[in-house]
């Protein structure tokens, strides 16, 4: 049985965040492997696709509690496309320990750029997008939150 060597060269490392699919094939071509390992090598590449989604993000993510723990945060990526504008959004939920939903937002942040989303006290989240910067949802009242942009005054 013949073994397969893979020896790993500076030349296929990447920091960047580019489209990693290139990479992996251009190791493969350098690799001039056998039909078998070209096989195997390319069933490796299609398992870890498929266990990655394709680098989609998840529907929602895991909860964030606020620094009080009554609440969690929870953020989430808009797939409904009869909406255009607001397809790949970016979804900002908040509930209650119960997992009621008090708040939910399609924000204007798209899910295409980077982002983050964290907690700034516990009437305060900051969603930070390369799109279209500081975005703010703050409790307006026990029952209400609002969302808007940093630089702007955030109205009931």
């Amino acid at each position: 049985m013949n073994k397969i060597k893979i020896r790993f060269s500076q030349s296929h490392q990447t920091t960047s965040h580019g489209s990693g699919l290139f990479h992996w094939v251009q190791f493969v071509t350098d690799l001039k492997l056998s039909a078998r390992g070209l096989v195997i090598v390319s069933l490796v590449i299609l398992i870890q696709l498929a266990a990655a989604g394709c680098g989609q993000s998840p529907s929602l993510s895991l909860p964030i509690p606020s620094p009080d723990g009554r609440l969690l945060l929870k953020s989430g990526v808009n797939r409904d496309t009869q909406d255009p504008a607001r397809y790949l959004r970016v979804i900002v939920e908040i509930k209650d320990l119960y997992g009621k939903t008090i708040f939910r937002e399609i924000t204007p942040a798209s899910d295409t750029r980077r982002w983050s989303l964290q907690w700034i006290g516990n009437d305060r989240i900051l969603l930070d997008s390369s799109d279209i910067g500081r975005y703010v949802i703050r409790r307006v009242d026990s029952t209400r939150w609002i969302g808007g942009f940093e630089n702007t005054r955030l109205q009931s």
